[in-house]
């Protein structure tokens, strides 16, 4: 009868349930990574179903359970032997082995999962494991009901029942039931921690005769994207959630895309999880104690953690209580923090982990001390919190440097586990160590030298220099000073802090320092970043013989990761003179990262007193410099204040940057307008950006120029947007990405409301509020990638793949015939005088379409330029002089003509006042008119400088004749030995049968260099060919020059300053060239040049030229006394950076090009319109 009733419990058991026909799974076909993953993809979760549990217990009314009501939920049997699971309820158990009834229902109708024991099976275990499961969140929660039936015949053995979890190939036990003889319903909770992948549970049991029921998965689902903005106390995540401020930077991931516990956002908080130390941190030599261990490393068995928090993983590290097992007396272990500064501003909050578990007397404290001993308790945990690690915080306010105690205390009786990781702690944690009188002792500096020199606290009484100290000004008073050492090598002194950090922005760090030396003396100031492995000078100053205290403070500024700051130097200790160096009085000002300056909100500066809201940014590679001249001109404010400038020519920083950064600043209340005076200046300068940062957020860039922009003031602004409720922060960012040149800054001025349209725009930052048409647009882009389907390889500004342009597809299948893009600006303003507007265009060779350029006025537009097809894919200027009564814009319009790969670009558009000059004319009073410099090396990619009178260069400009006149000029000895070029480049001229080219040039060499030479030169796509050259010296003052072009293709116009085998150091500057198409030069006496050879009559005409120019010496002689009053010497000029695109160098091939030749060296005409 006992095996009839067994077998038929058998049968029972594996019988379908009746409601498991209606589970359905997966209904909406969500992807596979978004089932079991404890979120409702599908409308009726579906894909929630079959997952270990069901979207819901009809039964319990909670979601994620298996009640196994309706069926097994997914979960297999794995067992190996037949010990195993299986389906089961009261009304068939067996009698005496099994519970009277489920926990679902209560009653004998309830199912439930049972282990069940057969004969001989004692040592098997029955394995039960849930389906794959995916992204459980750091709260997820494992609850269960589980039931021992125990016969009375055997204890129980120890564990009945465990859960274990299998992820990434290890297994990792997340709870195991304790010692008990009850026979009833108990909770099992284990909880998981962050899974960030797919995943298994596994239970298992040993036991006789074991129940389970009601399996939930609690709070285990991700936060959901929201499309809501998060709230005032919450922070967005990169995924669209949203998690409170509270859980930023807390060592657990929250958002599910570790974006709330990113470098970025987390840059000023110190965590120590263990993995690689102790991190300062520091136990007592007394027992019991903390100890350093893993999980793979402690006794099987051990009521010690499974897995530590920082990973979740048995490999990783943690610290925890270390007893011996014989100890039944209470004890405790100490945990000592560093040393932290008084909370003057902002409270220093500790956040940890710890684990107490399976232990009724043992506790946890959480003091502070400060260095009179006294400890005051500010938080207890005592008793059996759970087999997991949890979540603490304790905030510090403490008027007194302090330190943290962390006290483990073992109780009386058994000993359970006792566990600590993750000690996280917040910016206004800020180490103390460092600061010093030297009167009681050296405050943590640590002698590290290994020379003849040492640094040593020292009595002024037991020195010979310096006789007293600063703090006291006597000579019992100390100091930290150089003192002989037993080294052998002759080496300065250094001395390192403790580590130190964070620091906050405005963090400096002053002192008194002594130095009484000759100039090869000095004291220095060192940064050592152990993390980067890097070595930063600070400060520096040389010996001069003083015999007294100076004060010093070096900027530190912000500061994410852990620094030592290292003293050196170098006297001679040895001799007839006695020298001496020592430092006093270090004191650390506004380091804590939460700190934040009064004028943290003046971004309005002028740089007359300071910086005002500005930082240096510690972290990069070179410095901005405030000073008034500098070399550099004038500042913008006044002409004769301060201003901001870097040397972008300086050695060892190549490619490296300098940045100035501000605060965090509150989110504004409306649009802003930020607008600034910079100035680019070079023959090879490099990129000034505008960057801004929101919280949480990588930089983006503003506002950007690159390349030569003359020696003037410009001025450049951005449009700050409203973003709510996030902070930002504003960079000016100096990148030395050329050779030679340099960059200032003045006058940053912030107004509300935002910025009209630009004036200028390169597109490299952005669009520069230019908007396009809905249905055919124009895209910005760069060709970076090489993957760009059409447009030009590469851009005009910069002229390289990785600058930007505005280009619409005129292919058919993007834009179809007859159909056009258009490209309009903001709204400007009226106009009293006519403006030019420039810009560069390029279109590909076959069917581009057609470019038009439109100013709309008062809704009504008209046609002011308009080109369908150019010679070549080359970039190419454009202008047109506009004119409006009213509020206009300018629209850029293409139409397409249906080719295949074709398009039109524009790059580089400008706005200035004044009519637009003719092709290939310019005063250079406005701008350049389209003359450039290529960017192409093979070309000469050094850039003309446009400036006015400065040195080097003429005193005064030929428009004017005066200092506040502009021209173009380049310094020709920043070129070198070796036939190095610079050119200066027309816009593309068509071609013509006669024209005639004006200029007015200026040749200052010394009269010992020969090897400068100015040349005109013709080029083409056919090539290109010298016209015109004049080398050396041509005397101090204006000559001008007239040739006559003829040429049978489109062309552009050169000069082209170069040397020869021997540096040339002299100016060369152009001004008031003008460019007369369809009419020859009347009365120049030149010939033209046919087929390579002068024309007949040329000869005579030279004669005659010579013959005018003897009658006009009389007057020469007469202006010269005038004229050499008005000489200035020449300074050396800054050095330039070529901006413009690049051209082929193609050698010359082509006769059809006929001009006017003029000869070399010294037959030129001086200036008899001076004065």
């Amino acid at each position: 009868m006992p095996a009839q009733l067994f077998l038929l419990g058998l049968m029972l058991s594996a019988w379908p349930h009746p409601g498991v026909q209606s589970i359905f799974i997966n209904r909406c076909s969500s992807p596979a990574p978004k089932v079991c993953d404890f979120v409702c993809d599908c409308r009726d979760c579906s894909d929630e179903n079959q997952c270990g549990y069901h979207r819901e217990s009809v039964t319990l009314g909670t979601p994620f359970t298996c009640d196994f009501e309706e069926g097994n939920c997914g979960w297999k049997d794995v067992s190996t032997s037949v010990y195993r699971w299986v389906t089961d309820r009261a009304s068939i158990a067996m009698w005496g082995t099994g519970p009277s009834a489920d926990h679902t229902r209560g009653t004998d109708l309830g199912w439930y999962m049972a282990a069940e024991m057969r004969r001989n099976t004692f040592a098997a275990i029955a394995k039960l494991r849930s389906p794959v499961m995916r992204q459980a969140a750091a709260t997820c929660e494992i609850r269960a009901w589980y039931r021992l039936w125990e016969t009375g015949l055997n204890e129980t053995v120890q564990p009945a029942l465990w859960v274990e979890l299998t992820y990434d190939n290890e297994t990792r036990t997340l709870w195991q039931s304790p010692k008990s003889s009850i026979s009833a319903w108990q909770e099992l909770v284990a909880y998981t921690g962050r899974v960030p992948g797919e995943f298994q549970i596994t239970l298992s049991s040993r036991q006789s005769s074991l129940q389970l029921d009601d399996v939930e998965f609690r709070s285990c689902g991700l936060p959901p994207p929201l499309s809501l903005v998060c709230g005032p106390e919450e922070r967005h995540c990169s995924r669209g959630s949203c998690v409170q401020l509270e859980q930023l930077c807390d060592g657990t991931d929250d958002c599910g895309d570790l974006s709330d516990e990113s470098a970025t956002e987390c840059r000023s908080f110190t965590t120590c999880s263990f993995e690689r130390g102790w991190c300062g941190w520091n136990t007592g030599p007394d027992y019991p104690t903390w100890v350093r261990n893993t999980s793979l490393h402690l006794a099987p068995g051990a009521r010690r953690p499974t897995r530590d928090h920082s990973s979740n993983s048995r490999t990783g590290f943690f610290l925890h209580v270390s007893t011996s097992p014989q100890d039944l007396s209470s004890s405790a272990a100490r945990l000592v923090s560093p040393t932290f500064q008084a909370t003057t501003t902002s409270c220093c909050s500790l956040v940890f982990y710890s684990h107490l578990y399976d232990s009724a007397t043992s506790s946890l404290n959480i003091y502070y001390q400060t260095s009179s001993g006294v400890m005051q308790l500010m938080r207890a945990r005592a008793g059996d919190l759970g087999d997991y690690w949890f979540r603490e915080k304790v905030d510090f306010n403490v008027t007194k440097n302090f330190q943290i105690v962390l006290e483990g205390v073992i109780g009386t009786g058994h000993k359970g586990s006792m566990a600590l990781d993750d000690l996280i702690l917040s910016p206004g944690c800020v180490l103390a160590a460092g600061a010093s009188t030297f009167e009681t002792g050296a405050r943590g500096w640590k002698d590290v030298s290994v020379g003849q020199l040492q640094w040593a606290r020292q009595k002024a009484s037991e020195a010979l220099l310096p006789g007293a100290d600063h703090t006291t000004n006597t000579s019992t008073g100390s100091y930290l000073g150089v003192a002989l050492a037993p080294g052998q090598m002759v080496s300065g002194a250094r001395a390192r802090t403790p580590v130190l950090g964070p620091s906050g922005l405005a963090c400096s760090v002053e002192m008194h320092y002594w130095l009484h030396s000759d100039l090869q003396g000095f004291i220095a100031l060192g940064i050592v970043d152990h993390a980067l492995g890097t070595h930063r000078l600070a400060w520096h100053t040389q010996g001069n013989g003083s015999m007294a205290w100076k004060h010093i403070t070096v900027p530190l500024g912000e500061r994410a990761r852990p620094f030592q700051l290292e003293l050196i130097a170098l006297v001679k200790l040895r001799g007839p003179v006695v020298q001496s160096a020592a430092v006093d009085d270090v004191a650390f000002v506004n380091c804590d990262p939460c700190f934040t300056p009064p004028d943290a909100s003046e971004l309005s500066c002028n740089f007359e007193m300071g910086l005002c809201g500005w930082y240096q940014d510690q972290s990069d590679d070179f410095e901005w410099v405030r000073g008034t001249g500098l070399g550099l001109g004038s500042d913008h404010t006044t002409g004769t204040g301060y201003f901001l400038s870097v040397d972008l020519s300086a050695p060892s920083t190549w490619g490296l940057s300098a940045r100035l950064i501000t605060y965090p600043q509150d989110p504004p209340t409306r649009e802003q307008c930020l607008s600034f005076w910079y100035r680019l200046d070079g023959p090879q300068s490099g990129t000034l950006n505008l960057k801004i940062q929101h919280d949480g957020e990588p930089e983006t860039v503003l506002w950007t120029q690159t390349g030569s922009h003359g020696s003037t003031w410009h001025l450049g602004f951005a449009t700050l947007s409203r973003q709510a409720l996030q902070k930002y922060r504003l960079i000016f960012e100096a990148l030395r990405d050329g050779y030679l040149g340099d960059m200032a800054l003045d006058d940053v001025t912030v107004r509300a409301g935002a910025c009209g349209p630009q004036k200028s725009c390169s597109f490299e930052a952005n669009a520069c509020g230019f908007s396009s048409s809905w249905q055919y647009t124009w895209a910005r882009q760069s060709n970076a990638t090489g993957t760009a389907t059409a447009g030009p390889p590469t851009d005009h500004t910069m002229g390289t793949a990785r600058g930007y342009y505005m280009i619409v597809d005129t292919s058919k299948g993007s834009l179809p015939r007859g159909q056009a893009a258009t490209l309009s600006s903001g709204q400007y303003r009226p106009l009293t005088h006519p403006q030019c507007l420039g810009f560069w265009y390029q279109l590909s060779p076959s069917d581009p379409g057609s470019l038009a350029v439109c100013v709309k006025e008062k809704g009504v537009q008209r046609r002011l330029f308009s080109v369908s097809s150019v010679q070549g894919d080359a970039w190419r200027y454009g202008k047109v002089t506009v004119q409006a009564a009213e509020d206009w814009q300018v629209v850029f319009e293409v139409v397409s003509a249906g080719g295949e790969l074709s398009y039109v670009a524009l790059d580089d558009l400008h706005l200035k006042a004044g009519s637009c000059s003719e092709p290939g004319s310019c005063d250079f009073e406005s701008d350049t008119c389209g003359w450039t410099s290529p960017s192409d090396r093979t070309l000469g990619s050094y850039a003309w400088g446009w400036r006015s009178g400065a040195s080097p260069g003429p005193e005064v400009d030929h428009t004017l004749g005066t200092t506040a006149g502009h021209y173009v000029s380049f310094d020709a000895s920043v070129l070198g030995p070796g036939g190095n070029a610079a050119w200066l480049l027309s816009e593309h001229l068509p071609a013509t049968t006669g024209a005639c080219l004006r200029f007015w040039y200026h040749m200052d060499f010394p009269e010992h260099f020969y090897s400068g030479e100015l040349r005109v030169k013709l080029y083409s796509l056919a090539g290109e060919l010298t016209v015109w050259s004049a080398r050396g010296p041509q005397g101090r003052g204006w000559w001008n020059r007239t040739i006559s072009v003829q040429n049978t293709v489109e062309f552009q116009i050169v000069f082209e300053v170069t040397n020869g085998v021997w540096p040339a150091g002299g100016t060369v500057a152009l001004d008031d060239i003008t460019y007369h198409a369809g009419e020859g030069c009347d009365g120049d006496g030149l010939g033209q040049m046919e087929d390579g050879n002068p024309a007949q009559g040329s000869v005579a005409a030279m004669v005659i030229g010579i013959l005018l120019a003897t009658v006009f010496l009389l007057l020469l002689a007469l202006s010269t006394c005038y004229w050499l009053k008005r000489r200035v010497s020449a300074g050396r000029m800054p050095e330039e950076r070529a901006t413009s695109q690049g051209f082929d160098n193609i050698a010359f091939r082509d006769d059809r090009v006929t001009i006017t030749p003029l000869p070399a060296d010294g037959e030129a005409e001086p200036d008899v319109s001076l004065p």
